[in-house]
């Protein structure tokens, strides 16, 4: 009789145990199948968030006269093979493209933000700032040589009113594929607080600019302020009459 209760003990023991085997092996799995799924969540969540990854993409047009037709081109097939190092490749204009149009139109939105000045802080803190087009446009060489200048620390730094304003207005804007620069001729007007002009200037301002992908690489929690990554990387002034 003490035998049978024994072996009934013995086998209720061993069928426990079984159950609570199978049910930590289900707990197991369950366990590796919630892991697995938290990983791959989040890989497509780093993948998801804005600005994480950059990828530039150009805009190319079929044909210019048709300023409807706009195709956009993912670049990074073209990258891969020319073997880009670091990502520093610079990419210059091509003439008769819609990357022309776009630097030719950001150009010009560039000199007028930079050489505006008008008697209003927050409008030159704007234009003139760390989250201005100027800023976004420049190279770090070119916006640190900006920042340095005697005009834009009164006007950022020291906030002070110069007593004039300056209108700029492009006479003629013009590309040399040659020496990949534009030219810019353009008329400054200097005005008294009355309205009244008191100096007129005419300068020619040469620039070279380009797609460079490691503005985009140091700007990219602000990505959507310049996503073309367009660079401005030289700006300086020459003689009206020299010939570029």
């Amino acid at each position: 009789m003490s035998e049978n209760k024994v072996k009934i003990k013995n086998t209720k023991t061993m069928s426990e145990e079984k159950k609570f085997f199978w049910i930590s092996k289900v707990l197991f799995l369950f366990t590796a199948i919630a892991a697995i799924s938290n990983i791959i969540l989040f890989f497509v969540a780093t993948n998801l968030v804005p600005n994480i990854k950059v990828q530039p993409f150009f805009i190319e047009s079929k044909n210019l006269a048709e300023k409807d037709i706009l195709v956009y081109k993912d670049y990074r097939k073209d990258l891969s093979r020319r073997n880009v190092k670091n990502e520093q490749e610079f990419y210059k204009i091509k003439p008769n493209s819609a990357s022309f149009k776009i630097a030719e139109n950001n150009i010009k939105k560039y000199i007028i933000d930079r050489e505006t000045i008008v008697r209003d802080t927050e409008s030159m803190f704007n234009n003139w700032g760390n989250e201005s087009d100027v800023f976004y446009f420049s190279s770090e060489e070119i916006y640190k040589k900006f920042s340095e200048t005697k005009t834009f620390r009164s006007v950022i730094e020291q906030q002070r009113d110069l007593g004039w304003n300056k209108i700029v207005e492009i006479k003629e804007l013009k590309f040399h594929s040659r020496a990949n620069e534009w030219i810019a001729d353009v008329i400054f007007r200097y005005i008294q607080p009355n309205g009244m002009p008191f100096k007129t200037l005419e300068k020619r301002i040469v620039l070279e600019v380009g797609f460079n992908l490691n503005e985009l690489k140091r700007n990219k929690d602000n990505m959507y302020k310049n996503p073309l990554g367009f660079t401005v990387e030289k700006y300086f002034y020459t003689s009206v009459n020299k010939a570029p």
